[in-house]
């Protein structure tokens, strides 16, 4: 464990009089800042709450006055102790942690960094919009922080990264000065004003555009940038300069508040998918789901990509043994795949091009089996390859909220996510566009019913029907 070498009186005593935020530097409160989701251990200087942006550049100003360190932390939830340090933390999440703005017609919203992503999204999901970076962490998780790692989710697959949902960040430099990013065409009035200026601001795009201009800087690029689409190891130099059109905004995104502290962030957002298809598959080998995704991704296209390692299956069956009848032994983990299009034809077209693709390249062996029992056997087999339990077709309606027998409330999406049968939902009134239909694609084998469904699907659905092939399970209200 790391401790302070600063002296929290001083800094208290010193900032008292300049920011209208709170300041702490009690035992309790910097040791409860001295850990995030992180295994690390470093006990702050000192917190403070600030009220505004003045009392950022307050501090900020005067942490470079005084050679202390200067830590952004939004909600904590990092994995790689990003937010924590021996100087002053700024935590962003009792003050400043308002929507400023929602702009549906223009498809913006204006937000302060200790915005909680989860509640961005309840926000705008009542015009059906969405900030689509659905991080594991998205519930608790702050635009703020999200905005220094650059964030991304299940649904960066299609959506991208917190990155293609940032237009312009409002950041204090470490100076103090007040900016705002956006693209910008270089040598442009605007351009050409703020480089003409005495400013940090000015140094920042000058040298910005001149590094990115050098042939030599522009073939190390070429020749080392990593062949990834997710890329957060250093600085994204590669993407500031583009069609001769400057952007600092990338430079923060990813720079995990070592560049400036952004205090406000506009974003864009799309309309929200409202009904999904989802492709369920269980494999023996992280190797064989690794060639499926490679699959979908390229030849395909999907709208998410999620998987359950050995790891996280060991300790759900640990939790509840029942799940055991569900997942054979020989599974590795488990492949989820979402496809969103708008489109019901185009989904099933999907499903049916993964089921295509699957087989072909992984599970050829299992084309002819006459019935499921076959393949269950088969799966059993210390010898047999990867291989397709089910493929689950799910319609999810985004109204309606219920109780489950746990006494905890769920969506509708979540309650059938958790496999709680019709009989345990309450019985209050519903709406039609609550129905939902799920339908489990024809097994593997032809003229078989799939009763091995995903743990968080099949639970309370054993009486399945088949429909022309198709295993059919649906709720009637």
């Amino acid at each position: 464990m790391l401790k302070s070498v600063f002296d929290p009186k001083s800094i208290e005593r010193d900032l008292k009089s300049r920011i209208q935020g709170d300041i702490a530097i009690d035992d309790i409160s910097r040791n409860f800042f001295s850990t995030d989701a992180s295994v690390y251990r470093i006990v702050p200087s000192c917190i403070v709450y600030p009220k505004n942006k003045e009392d950022v550049k307050e501090v900020i100003k005067y942490a470079n006055s005084k050679g202390i360190p200067v830590h952004a932390r939004g909600a904590g939830s990092g994995l790689t102790g990003s937010s924590l340090g021996t100087g002053i933390v700024l935590a962003f999440r009792r003050y400043m942690n308002q929507i400023i703005e929602i702009n549906e017609e223009e498809a913006y919203t204006i937000v302060q960094p200790g915005v909680i992503c989860g509640n961005l999204n309840h926000e705008l999901a009542k015009i059906r919009k969405i900030v689509y970076v659905d991080n594991s962490s998205e519930n608790y998780a702050s635009i703020g922080g999200m905005i220094g790692t650059n964030s991304s989710g299940a649904h960066a697959a299609k959506y991208g990264y917190m990155a293609d949902f940032v237009e312009e960040l409002t950041v204090i430099l470490s100076n103090g000065e007040e900016i705002k990013t956006h693209p910008i065409e270089i040598n442009s009035e605007e351009y050409n004003s703020i480089v003409s200026a005495d400013t940090l601001e000015a140094k920042l795009y000058k040298s910005v555009v001149d590094l990115i201009d050098n042939p030599e800087v522009q073939n190390l690029i070429s020749e080392k940038w990593p062949k990834v689409k997710m890329n957060v190891s250093g600085y994204n130099i590669r993407d500031m300069v583009t069609d001769n059109m400057v952007d600092l905004s990338k430079a923060f995104l990813g720079s995990e508040a070592t560049l400036g502290i952004v205090v406000e962030a506009k974003l864009k957002f799309i309309d929200k998918p409202i009904d999904t298809t989802l492709v369920v598959m269980d494999f023996d080998s992280l190797a064989n789901s690794g060639k499926a995704v490679d699959l979908m991704t390229n030849q395909i296209g999907v709208a998410a990509i999620e998987m359950l390692g050995k790891s996280v299956i060991e300790f759900g069956i640990e939790m509840n043994p029942a799940l055991k009848q569900f997942i054979p032994k020989i599974v590795d983990n488990i492949l989820y795949i979402e496809f969103d299009d708008p489109d019901p034809n185009v989904r099933t077209e999907k499903v049916e091009k993964t089921r295509k693709l699957i087989i072909e390249q992984e599970v050829k062996m299992y084309k002819d089996m006459p019935d499921l029992k076959i393949m269950k056997n088969l799966l059993k087999s210390p010898d047999s390859s990867s291989s397709i339990i089910t493929i689950l077709l799910r319609r999810v309606s985004t109204q309606g909220w219920h109780t489950t027998p746990t006494g905890r409330s769920h969506s509708r999406q979540d309650a059938h996510t958790l496999g709680y049968h019709e009989d345990d939902y309450d019985t209050q009134p519903r709406h039609p566009l609550e129905r939902d239909q799920f339908a489990c694609c024809p097994s593997l084998m032809p003229n078989s019913v799939s009763t091995c469904l995903s743990p968080q699907a099949s639970a309370g659905y054993a009486d399945a029907t088949v429909q022309n092939g198709t295993t059919v399970l649906q709720e009637d209200r």
